[in-house]
């Protein structure tokens, strides 16, 4: 199954924490347009980088939002090395209060 995935955004980067397995993934993000981004990979922790077995990330993943709901929105995003595989995310945003 899928695992819960807490992501944080500034203005340049974002940072994804796996809780689950203690993972922890910095990417610097750039919007192209309202609906596309893309990701790279500017550093990962030690988890990560086990799960991984020594291959190396991915060098862009291109990210464009296709549908929005609410404090919800679904993504494609794509390997730019992989034209073949799309990964289809839903992201809801948390509101602090």
């Amino acid at each position: 199954g899928a695992s819960m995935v807490i992501i944080k955004r500034t203005k340049k980067y974002q940072t994804e924490i796996v809780p689950e397995i203690g993972g922890k993934i910095k990417l610097r993000i750039k919007w192209i347009d309202d609906c596309t981004y893309t990701l790279k990979f500017l550093k990962v922790n030690k988890v990560i980088k086990e799960m991984w077995a020594g291959q190396e990330p991915p060098s862009l993943i291109i990210s464009k939002i296709v549908a929005v709901d609410g404090l919800e929105y679904t993504c494609e995003s794509r390997v730019e090395e992989y034209d073949d595989f799309v990964d289809i995310i839903t992201i809801r945003k948390q509101v602090d209060k």
